[in-house]
Order: structure tokens, then C-alpha cells, then sequence
């Protein structure tokens, strides 16, 4: 949105949100890492949060069975656990957090591999056939350059898969230009209790 004094109140929002740890807009290491050693995020791993990983591994096994997934902003791996129960030929996680993807070390099945590394700039070893941002592609600085970026890394006729919690304005935001630009195969509305997500399978073709 165009306003007048845009980039002032932009600017204030985002210190706030940087300050406080609130939001959804892109953090240091060092704040990603303290939230997860005090254990800020251990909610995910909770059954409020069950109904939208459910969209995403059904979309994964549908589209692209026994597929290799590529699971951008990976945190300590919840996403891969529900994987796990139905398979994967391999997967690959990168977060930015040192702390959340140490966790993830010494209990990485054979076929899995995690990597503490800034996602906007990281780059995997070969193509997957699903690459997921599982509530993160809001993180990022430039949240279209790196999806865009990340579409390279997809094999012939590959997903992407993009969830986010919805009641967030940036979240809706990115969607909106996500779903304008790009090739769209399927999307679903998510409410579990308070919490509504938006999960889109997007196809490798831009509009």
C-alpha cells in the first residue's frame, strides 16, 4: 500500500517488532536463537497447530509421493516429524537458528540433513520435488525474491508449498502477489480454534 509517510511509519513498526520480538518480520540470528533456547516456539509441536501440517504433508504425498522435500525455515524440525510418519525419499531443512537445528543433529534419520544457514542466500545440493515455507516466508526481507529464488531449485514439474497464519497482514499480503504471479494448483483455508492459516500448492511455472 501507498500511503503518505509510508517509510516513516514503517521504519517505527518494524523497531518495535525487532525490539520486542513480536510480529512477523525478518530477526537477527542471535534473536532467533535466544527465542529458541527459551523455548518460545515449543508450541508448534502442539495439536493446535496439527490441521495445517496436515494440509501441507497432504498436499506433499498427493502431488509428489515419496518425493525429496526441501523444508525452508525448518525450526527444530516439527514439519520433518510429520514427514516421518509417511515418508520421503529425502529431506533437506535449513534455519537460521544455530540453536533450533542443533537440536535437530544427533537425531536426523539417515536419508535427512539439517543446516544452520540464512535461507535467503542458502543454496541446496541439487532439486526437490517439494519445496515447503512452512510459516516462514513472512521472515524474510524480500519474501518474493526468495521464493522466487527457491523455484530454481525445483525438479520438472515440482510444488511449493506455502502456509501462513492469515491473521497477519503481511502474511495476506505476500499471499495476494504469491497467488497473482505464480501458477496456482490448489489452496485451503485452515481454522483450528482462534488460529486460520492459508496453505497454497503452487506449481514450478510463474503466471
Amino acid at each position: 500500500m501507498r500511503y503518505p509517510g509510508k517509510k516513516s511509519v514503517e521504519d517505527r513498526l518494524h523497531r518495535w517488532e525487532t525490539a520486542t520480538g513480536r510480529g512477523d518480520v525478518p530477526l537477527s540470528q542471535t534473536m532467533w536463537d535466544e527465542q529458541y533456547g527459551r523455548g518460545r516456539w515449543s508450541f508448534l509441536s502442539g495439536i493446535e497447530e496439527m490441521a495445517h501440517y496436515a494440509v501441507i504433508v497432504g498436499y506433499a504425498t498427493f502431488l509428489k509421493p515419496d518425493s525429496s522435500v526441501l523444508d525452508v525455515g525448518c525450526g527444530a524440525g516439527v514439519l520433518h516429524e510429520r514427514f516421518s510418519v509417511v515418508g520421503y525419499r529425502r529431506y533437506t531443512g535449513v534455519d537460521i537458528s544455530q540453536v533450533a537445528v542443533e537440536s535437530l543433529q544427533d537425531t536426523a534419520p539417515p536419508h535427512a540433513s539439517f543446516h544452520a544457514f540464512d535461507a535467503a542466500t542458502f543454496t541446496p545440493e541439487g532439486r526437490y520435488d517439494v519445496i515447503v515455507f512452512n510459516e516462514s516466508i513472512t521472515y524474510f526481507a524480500d519474501p518474493l525474491a526468495v521464493f522466487a529464488r527457491y523455484q530454481q531449485f525445483l525438479s520438472p514439474g515440482g510444488i511449493v508449498i506455502v502456509s501462513c497464519h492469515v491473521q497477519s497482514p503481511r502474511a495476506r499480503a505476500i499471499l495476494r502477489r504469491l497467488e497473482r504471479e505464480n501458477a496456482v494448483i490448489d489452496a485451503t483455508d485452515i481454522t483450528q480454534g482462534r488460529t486460520s492459516w492459508r496453505c497454497v500448492a503452487f506449481g514450478d511455472q510463474a503466471r
